[in-house]
Protein backbone atom coordinates (compact mmCIF):
# COMPACT_ATOMS: atom_id res chain seq x y z
CA UNK A 1 0.00 0.00 0.00
CA UNK A 2 2.84 2.38 0.89
CA UNK A 3 4.59 1.82 -2.44
CA UNK A 4 1.28 2.34 -4.27
CA UNK A 5 0.76 5.63 -2.47
CA UNK A 6 4.30 6.65 -3.38
CA UNK A 7 3.66 5.96 -7.08
CA UNK A 8 0.41 7.91 -6.86
CA UNK A 9 2.18 10.86 -5.27
CA UNK A 10 4.79 10.84 -8.07
CA UNK A 11 1.98 11.23 -10.61
CA UNK A 12 0.41 14.30 -9.01
CA UNK A 13 0.28 17.00 -11.72
CA UNK A 14 2.42 20.13 -11.45
CA UNK A 15 1.69 21.36 -14.98
CA UNK A 16 -0.58 20.58 -17.95
CA UNK A 17 1.74 17.86 -19.26
CA UNK A 18 1.71 16.27 -15.81
CA UNK A 19 -2.09 16.28 -15.74
CA UNK A 20 -2.20 14.58 -19.14
CA UNK A 21 0.27 11.96 -17.91
CA UNK A 22 -1.75 11.35 -14.75
CA UNK A 23 -4.91 10.82 -16.79
CA UNK A 24 -3.24 8.49 -19.31
CA UNK A 25 -1.92 6.28 -16.53
CA UNK A 26 -4.85 6.38 -14.14
CA UNK A 27 -7.75 5.94 -16.58
CA UNK A 28 -6.88 2.23 -16.76
CA UNK A 29 -6.86 2.00 -12.97
CA UNK A 30 -10.23 3.76 -12.94
CA UNK A 31 -11.77 1.18 -15.27
CA UNK A 32 -10.29 -1.85 -13.53
CA UNK A 33 -10.70 -0.83 -9.90
CA UNK A 34 -14.31 0.27 -10.35
CA UNK A 35 -15.07 -2.45 -12.92
CA UNK A 36 -16.80 0.08 -15.17
CA UNK A 37 -16.97 0.80 -18.87
CA UNK A 38 -17.85 3.74 -21.07
CA UNK A 39 -20.57 2.17 -23.24
CA UNK A 40 -20.14 2.27 -27.00
CA UNK A 41 -22.95 3.68 -29.14
CA UNK A 42 -24.34 0.30 -30.13
CA UNK A 43 -24.20 -1.02 -26.55
CA UNK A 44 -26.91 1.32 -25.27
CA UNK A 45 -30.66 0.94 -25.49
CA UNK A 46 -33.60 2.93 -24.20
CA UNK A 47 -37.32 2.26 -23.95
CA UNK A 48 -39.63 5.24 -23.63
CA UNK A 49 -42.88 4.99 -21.74
CA UNK A 50 -45.74 7.39 -21.16
CA UNK A 51 -45.34 11.13 -21.63
CA UNK A 52 -47.29 13.72 -19.66
CA UNK A 53 -47.39 17.37 -20.69
CA UNK A 54 -47.48 20.33 -18.34
CA UNK A 55 -47.43 24.07 -19.08
CA UNK A 56 -43.66 24.43 -18.62
CA UNK A 57 -42.36 20.96 -19.55
CA UNK A 58 -43.12 17.42 -20.53
CA UNK A 59 -42.20 14.35 -18.47
CA UNK A 60 -41.37 11.00 -20.08
CA UNK A 61 -40.73 7.70 -18.33
CA UNK A 62 -37.70 5.95 -19.79
CA UNK A 63 -35.66 2.81 -19.12
CA UNK A 64 -31.96 2.76 -20.03
CA UNK A 65 -29.46 -0.06 -20.20
CA UNK A 66 -26.56 -1.79 -21.93
CA UNK A 67 -27.18 -4.70 -24.25
CA UNK A 68 -26.07 -8.04 -22.87
CA UNK A 69 -25.38 -6.67 -19.36
CA UNK A 70 -28.75 -7.31 -17.68
CA UNK A 71 -28.95 -3.80 -16.33
CA UNK A 72 -31.96 -1.51 -16.47
CA UNK A 73 -32.06 2.03 -15.12
CA UNK A 74 -35.51 3.51 -14.60
CA UNK A 75 -35.61 7.26 -15.11
CA UNK A 76 -37.81 10.25 -15.84
CA UNK A 77 -36.85 12.73 -18.52
CA UNK A 78 -38.09 16.31 -18.05
CA UNK A 79 -37.91 18.48 -21.16
CA UNK A 80 -38.77 22.19 -20.88
CA UNK A 81 -41.10 23.78 -23.40
CA UNK A 82 -38.65 26.67 -23.76
CA UNK A 83 -35.16 25.16 -23.57
CA UNK A 84 -32.42 27.72 -22.95
CA UNK A 85 -29.51 25.53 -24.09
CA UNK A 86 -28.71 21.97 -25.23
CA UNK A 87 -27.70 20.75 -21.81
CA UNK A 88 -28.91 17.61 -20.07
CA UNK A 89 -28.57 17.45 -16.28
CA UNK A 90 -28.54 13.94 -14.81
CA UNK A 91 -29.79 13.91 -11.22
CA UNK A 92 -29.17 11.07 -8.77
CA UNK A 93 -29.78 10.42 -5.10
CA UNK A 94 -29.51 7.15 -3.12
CA UNK A 95 -33.24 7.41 -2.37
CA UNK A 96 -33.95 7.33 -6.09
CA UNK A 97 -36.35 9.40 -8.12
CA UNK A 98 -38.54 10.28 -5.16
CA UNK A 99 -35.85 12.79 -4.11
CA UNK A 100 -36.71 14.89 -7.19
CA UNK A 101 -40.01 13.58 -8.58
CA UNK A 102 -43.56 13.65 -7.19
CA UNK A 103 -46.39 11.42 -8.35
CA UNK A 104 -47.47 12.47 -11.80
CA UNK A 105 -44.57 12.44 -12.59
CA UNK A 106 -44.03 16.05 -11.53
CA UNK A 107 -40.61 17.65 -11.12
CA UNK A 108 -39.85 18.76 -7.57
CA UNK A 109 -36.95 20.28 -5.68
CA UNK A 110 -33.77 20.59 -7.71
CA UNK A 111 -35.35 18.97 -10.78
CA UNK A 112 -38.05 21.63 -10.78
CA UNK A 113 -35.55 24.46 -10.30
CA UNK A 114 -33.51 23.26 -13.27
CA UNK A 115 -36.38 22.62 -15.68
CA UNK A 116 -37.99 25.96 -14.82
CA UNK A 117 -34.78 27.59 -16.04
CA UNK A 118 -35.03 25.81 -19.39
CA UNK A 119 -32.67 22.90 -18.71
CA UNK A 120 -33.50 19.30 -19.61
CA UNK A 121 -33.25 16.92 -16.65
CA UNK A 122 -32.91 13.13 -16.43
CA UNK A 123 -33.69 11.79 -12.95
CA UNK A 124 -32.36 8.26 -12.50
CA UNK A 125 -32.80 5.36 -10.11
CA UNK A 126 -29.30 4.04 -9.48
CA UNK A 127 -28.75 0.41 -8.46
CA UNK A 128 -30.99 -0.53 -5.51
CA UNK A 129 -32.07 3.07 -5.03
CA UNK A 130 -34.22 3.54 -1.96
CA UNK A 131 -33.46 0.02 -0.69
CA UNK A 132 -32.90 0.25 3.07
CA UNK A 133 -31.44 -3.27 3.12
CA UNK A 134 -28.35 -2.04 1.29
CA UNK A 135 -26.92 -1.09 4.68
CA UNK A 136 -27.21 -4.72 5.81
CA UNK A 137 -25.16 -6.20 2.97
CA UNK A 138 -21.96 -8.08 3.82
CA UNK A 139 -19.71 -7.55 0.81
CA UNK A 140 -16.74 -9.28 2.46
CA UNK A 141 -18.30 -12.66 3.15
CA UNK A 142 -17.40 -15.60 0.88
CA UNK A 143 -15.09 -13.41 -1.23
CA UNK A 144 -18.11 -11.49 -2.51
CA UNK A 145 -16.16 -8.61 -4.04
CA UNK A 146 -13.80 -10.97 -5.86
CA UNK A 147 -16.68 -12.14 -8.06
CA UNK A 148 -19.26 -9.36 -7.85
CA UNK A 149 -19.44 -5.60 -8.12
CA UNK A 150 -20.12 -3.77 -4.90
CA UNK A 151 -23.10 -1.44 -4.50
CA UNK A 152 -20.81 1.52 -5.11
CA UNK A 153 -19.41 0.04 -8.32
CA UNK A 154 -22.88 -0.79 -9.62
CA UNK A 155 -24.14 2.72 -8.89
CA UNK A 156 -21.15 4.37 -10.56
CA UNK A 157 -21.71 2.27 -13.68
CA UNK A 158 -25.36 3.31 -13.73
CA UNK A 159 -24.32 6.96 -13.73
CA UNK A 160 -21.81 6.33 -16.51
CA UNK A 161 -24.50 4.56 -18.55
CA UNK A 162 -26.90 7.46 -17.97
CA UNK A 163 -24.25 9.89 -19.22
CA UNK A 164 -23.88 7.78 -22.35
CA UNK A 165 -27.62 7.97 -22.89
CA UNK A 166 -27.47 11.74 -22.52
CA UNK A 167 -24.85 12.06 -25.23
CA UNK A 168 -26.26 9.59 -27.73
CA UNK A 169 -30.01 9.74 -27.40
CA UNK A 170 -30.75 13.33 -26.46
CA UNK A 171 -27.94 14.84 -28.52
CA UNK A 172 -27.10 17.17 -25.65
CA UNK A 173 -24.14 19.39 -26.36
CA UNK A 174 -23.29 19.12 -22.66
CA UNK A 175 -24.03 16.45 -20.06
CA UNK A 176 -23.87 17.58 -16.43
CA UNK A 177 -23.84 14.91 -13.74
CA UNK A 178 -25.26 16.00 -10.38
CA UNK A 179 -25.40 13.80 -7.31
CA UNK A 180 -26.91 14.70 -3.95
CA UNK A 181 -26.40 12.82 -0.70
CA UNK A 182 -24.05 9.85 -1.14
CA UNK A 183 -24.75 9.99 -4.88
CA UNK A 184 -22.45 13.02 -4.98
CA UNK A 185 -19.58 10.68 -4.17
CA UNK A 186 -20.67 8.30 -6.93
CA UNK A 187 -20.78 11.28 -9.30
CA UNK A 188 -17.15 12.08 -8.52
CA UNK A 189 -16.19 8.49 -9.32
CA UNK A 190 -18.14 8.68 -12.60
CA UNK A 191 -16.71 12.10 -13.53
CA UNK A 192 -14.83 10.95 -16.67
CA UNK A 193 -18.19 10.21 -18.33
CA UNK A 194 -19.59 13.74 -17.96
CA UNK A 195 -18.81 17.22 -19.28
CA UNK A 196 -19.27 18.74 -15.81
CA UNK A 197 -19.99 17.43 -12.32
CA UNK A 198 -21.84 18.78 -9.29
CA UNK A 199 -21.15 16.62 -6.25
CA UNK A 200 -22.47 16.60 -2.71
CA UNK A 201 -19.56 15.37 -0.55
CA UNK A 202 -22.04 14.46 2.20
CA UNK A 203 -19.72 15.83 4.92
CA UNK A 204 -17.68 12.63 4.58
CA UNK A 205 -14.84 12.28 7.08
CA UNK A 206 -12.31 10.70 4.71
CA UNK A 207 -9.88 10.05 7.58
CA UNK A 208 -12.20 7.41 9.08
CA UNK A 209 -11.61 4.15 7.22
CA UNK A 210 -14.64 2.52 8.84
CA UNK A 211 -16.89 4.95 6.95
CA UNK A 212 -15.27 3.96 3.65
CA UNK A 213 -16.09 0.33 4.43
CA UNK A 214 -19.84 0.99 4.61
CA UNK A 215 -21.81 -1.17 2.13
CA UNK A 216 -22.88 1.80 0.01
CA UNK A 217 -19.36 3.28 -0.29
CA UNK A 218 -16.94 0.38 -0.30
CA UNK A 219 -15.07 -0.82 -3.33
CA UNK A 220 -11.63 -2.47 -3.39
CA UNK A 221 -8.76 -0.05 -3.97
CA UNK A 222 -10.55 3.22 -3.21
CA UNK A 223 -7.59 4.84 -1.44
CA UNK A 224 -4.98 2.98 -3.46
CA UNK A 225 -6.11 4.82 -6.57
CA UNK A 226 -6.55 8.27 -5.07
CA UNK A 227 -10.08 7.98 -3.71
CA UNK A 228 -12.87 10.29 -4.80
CA UNK A 229 -10.44 13.14 -5.39
CA UNK A 230 -8.09 11.10 -7.57
CA UNK A 231 -10.90 9.74 -9.72
CA UNK A 232 -12.49 13.16 -10.21
CA UNK A 233 -9.10 14.44 -11.35
CA UNK A 234 -9.42 12.18 -14.40
CA UNK A 235 -12.04 14.60 -15.75
CA UNK A 236 -10.08 17.80 -15.10
CA UNK A 237 -10.26 20.52 -16.24
CA UNK A 238 -13.99 19.96 -16.88
CA UNK A 239 -16.09 22.16 -14.55
CA UNK A 240 -16.45 20.69 -11.07
CA UNK A 241 -18.53 21.97 -8.14
CA UNK A 242 -18.05 20.24 -4.78
CA UNK A 243 -20.33 21.24 -1.93
CA UNK A 244 -21.07 20.09 1.60
CA UNK A 245 -17.47 18.91 1.89
CA UNK A 246 -17.06 19.66 5.57
CA UNK A 247 -13.52 19.90 6.92
CA UNK A 248 -12.13 16.41 6.31
CA UNK A 249 -12.88 15.79 2.66
CA UNK A 250 -9.75 15.93 0.42
CA UNK A 251 -9.75 18.46 -2.40
CA UNK A 252 -6.29 20.09 -2.45
CA UNK A 253 -4.90 18.13 -5.40
CA UNK A 254 -8.00 19.03 -7.42
CA UNK A 255 -7.65 22.69 -6.52
CA UNK A 256 -3.94 22.79 -7.40
CA UNK A 257 -4.38 20.82 -10.63
CA UNK A 258 -7.08 23.19 -11.90
CA UNK A 259 -4.79 26.07 -10.99
CA UNK A 260 -1.77 24.74 -12.89
CA UNK A 261 -3.79 24.40 -16.10
CA UNK A 262 -5.19 27.91 -15.54
CA UNK A 263 -8.73 26.62 -15.05
CA UNK A 264 -9.09 27.55 -11.40
CA UNK A 265 -12.42 29.26 -12.01
CA UNK A 266 -13.88 25.96 -13.24
CA UNK A 267 -13.29 24.37 -9.83
CA UNK A 268 -15.60 25.43 -7.01
CA UNK A 269 -15.76 24.05 -3.49
CA UNK A 270 -17.73 24.97 -0.42
CA UNK A 271 -17.78 23.22 2.93
CA UNK A 272 -21.50 23.90 3.46
CA UNK A 273 -24.60 22.52 1.67
CA UNK A 274 -25.68 24.23 -1.56
CA UNK A 275 -29.20 25.44 -2.27
CA UNK A 276 -31.13 24.32 -5.33
CA UNK A 277 -30.90 27.86 -6.68
CA UNK A 278 -27.10 27.96 -6.24
CA UNK A 279 -26.67 24.64 -8.07
CA UNK A 280 -29.00 25.74 -10.85
CA UNK A 281 -27.17 29.04 -11.30
CA UNK A 282 -23.78 27.29 -11.49
CA UNK A 283 -25.05 24.89 -14.17
CA UNK A 284 -26.71 27.71 -16.11
CA UNK A 285 -23.40 29.56 -16.28
CA UNK A 286 -21.46 26.66 -17.81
Amino acid sequence: MRSAMGRLASLQPTNEAGLNRYQRVMITAWRHSLQVELPATNDLFSVKGATKRYPAYQATEVAIGRRGRNDRINATLFEPVAATKKTLVILANPDGQKAFVNIGPVASGLASALVQKGLSVLVVDVYRAGDAKVTELDQFKNYFNAYNRTVCQERVQDLITACGYGVLYNKASKVVLCGTGRAGLYAMLAAPAADAVVADCDQLDYTRNELLMKPDLFYPGLKRFGGFEGMALLAAPNPLFLFNSGERFPYRSLESSYAVVKKGSDFKRQSTPATDDAITEWIQNL
